[in-house]
């Protein structure tokens, strides 16, 4: 998680690119713009997410992190979602607590992990 304080009060452009899937033929994350007026000061939480991997953990295959899917055997898992959020995570909660969730502005989803083999290719990931 990294943090933007606002220098001026004034309309600031917003970009996230989700990760992509993990393999050899992932899928691309996706992609999100937006604009939004912030008060001087004013503090955002960057949560960037984390390409897909191939990292087996009893037979499941392990999606990258900020919410990247489980992928099974030979298929990778796939990419972390990017987001930012008004309200920062607790160490009670971790990064996916309810009211930090809750707080997304803009999100741009992973892309879906691709087989190890070229039978298939994982699909891009969404924007919001």
């Amino acid at each position: 998680m990294q943090t933007f304080t606002a220098p001026l009060a004034t309309n600031y452009k917003i970009e996230c690119w989700g990760a992509s899937g993990g393999g050899h033929f992932p899928g691309k994350g996706g992609y999100s713009k937006g604009i939004i007026p912030l008060a001087q000061n004013k503090t955002l939480y960057v949560y960037v997410g984390e390409q897909g991997i191939y990292e087996s953990v009893d037979d499941f295959v392990r999606g990258g992190w900020n919410g990247g899917g489980y992928g099974f055997e030979s298929c990778p898992g796939g990419g972390g979602a990017s987001d930012v959020r008004i309200i920062r995570h607790t160490e009670d909660d971790g990064w996916s607590g309810t009211n930090s969730l809750r707080s997304r502005i803009i999100v741009a989803a992973g892309g879906g992990g691709g087989t190890s083999y070229g039978r298939g290719r994982g699909g891009n990931g969404g924007g919001l």
